[in-house]
């Protein structure tokens, strides 16, 4: 499983594509966003994360970490691309 670990500051487009540039997204992979560490982001940033998944052609991803209300807008920023974000417990 590729794992995109998110910092505490969360704050860019340009950073969002630096993590996920990161790691290998392929249809054959699973991928987790680990948010544990994170304390602020900006919409830009999560919509742009959101964004990358889905033109890489992934239908799913993990959320880890991160609280409620960072759960309900990936959720919501996912459903709006088609894509299904499951919370997972670690």
């Amino acid at each position: 499983m590729a794992t995109v670990v998110l910092p505490n500051v969360a704050g860019s487009r340009a950073l969002a594509d630096r993590l996920i540039d990161g790691v290998k997204l392929d249809l054959e992979s699973a991928l987790r966003i680990d948010g544990r560490n994170l304390d602020i982001n900006t919409d830009s940033f999560l919509l742009q994360i959101v964004k990358r998944i889905s033109d890489a052609g992934l239908t799913s991803f993990e959320l880890v970490g991160g609280g409620q209300q960072w759960y309900d807008a990936v959720r919501e920023a996912a459903r709006s691309a088609g894509i299904t974000a499951v919370v997972a417990d670690l």
